[in-house]
């Protein structure tokens, strides 16, 4: 079963890499299609057009922030995880899962706060300018980041049945050792004369 959990782990991180990667493309070639330089927002009428170019650029660097984080810490653990016969103590093993637990979770809670920003910044935007530019990539922007809160989701999922798995593991081998140890004599018998 271990072995199952850590195929779908690599498969999640590995969809979560890629899914990084295209909300970042789809991101920049929005902005890139939508933005104004700030030459001709300088020049033009500035009262209108500086505050929805400053509402769209803070909207750009959240999501770039948490795009860029979610492709490196993915890469990194993709590229880190090893299979190994090597046997970690309990502890070891149940603080990495736990580590292992935390990344996608500060990850999920960067995508829930860049979505809510995107949401307070796409109202700010509609009070500003009568139509929002873009719907259809907005939608699928915003689709592609649930999807990867809910990949990320998936995989504390299987990180908390792995850490399920190796407590119940343990404990059976722990069990297994005290049967044997029973079994055998405390002491060494000594033949008596």
């Amino acid at each position: 079963m271990i072995s199952a959990i850590h195929t779908a782990l690599h498969w999640i991180r590995a969809s979560v890499f890629i899914l990084a990667v295209l909300i970042l493309f789809l991101s920049l070639g929005r902005y890139s299609q939508d933005s104004v330089s700030i030459f001709t927002l300088l020049h033009s009428s500035p009262n209108d057009a500086v505050g929805p170019a400053l509402i769209k650029d803070r909207r750009l660097i959240v999501t770039l922030v948490a795009s860029q984080v979610s492709i490196f810490c993915p890469l990194f653990l993709l590229a880190g995880s090893v299979k190994t016969e090597i046997t970690l103590g309990f502890w070891k093993t149940a603080l990495d899962l736990l580590y292992q637990f935390l990344m996608p979770l500060a990850l999920a809670l960067c995508w829930l706060f860049c979505l809510s920003f995107d949401g307070k910044t796409e109202l700010m935007l509609m009070m500003m300018t009568p139509s929002p530019s873009a719907p259809l990539a907005s939608s699928t922007v915003y689709g592609l980041k649930y999807l990867i809160v809910a990949a990320l989701a998936l995989e504390m999922g299987l990180i908390t049945m792995a850490w399920i798995e190796h407590c119940i593991t343990s404990l059976h081998k722990d069990n297994t050792s005290f049967e044997k140890q029973s079994q055998a004599p405390l002491l060494p018998t000594i033949a008596l004369e």
